[in-house]
């Protein structure tokens, strides 16, 4: 059976982690790490994978992606938008199992990229299907 194939629509790649880090920029201050052996990125401790993606400015967009905290986690999702610096995010801690997150906004006027970022503050945070 061939990988999932993501939508057409969908601008992150390898969003499933299929290709564990590529198309992903990750860093760790230590003790903190990104691991994408497990075809999901991990993120431990102090820790963050991203991707930029070009956006048009005032079109709705939205992301999805699930999440699993343990270890009594804690981190964010943030979409960054370039060159504004203007940002959105959901915040996450505790311990759960995996959840659905999502995330719709439309970039401000002047908008060009956005950057989507994948952050552990705490514990462990993982995060899929993006």
């Amino acid at each position: 059976m061939s990988p999932p194939v993501p939508l057409n629509k969908n601008l992150i790649l390898n969003g499933n982690f299929i290709d564990h880090g590529t198309h992903w920029t990750a860093t760790a201050t230590l003790p903190g790490s990104v691991d994408f052996s497990q075809r999901s990125c991990i993120v431990r401790t102090q820790g963050m994978a991203e991707q930029t993606v070009r956006v048009v400015d005032a079109t709705a967009y939205t992301l999805s992606l699930f999440t699993l905290i343990t270890y009594r986690g804690a981190g964010s999702i943030t979409v960054v938008f370039q060159p504004s610096g203007v940002n959105e995010s959901i915040s996450m801690s505790g311990n759960q199992g995996w959840l659905r997150q999502s995330l719709t906004f439309t970039p401000p006027t002047g908008t060009v990229s956005a950057t989507v970022q994948l952050t552990g503050t705490s514990g462990d945070v993982w995060f899929d299907n993006v």
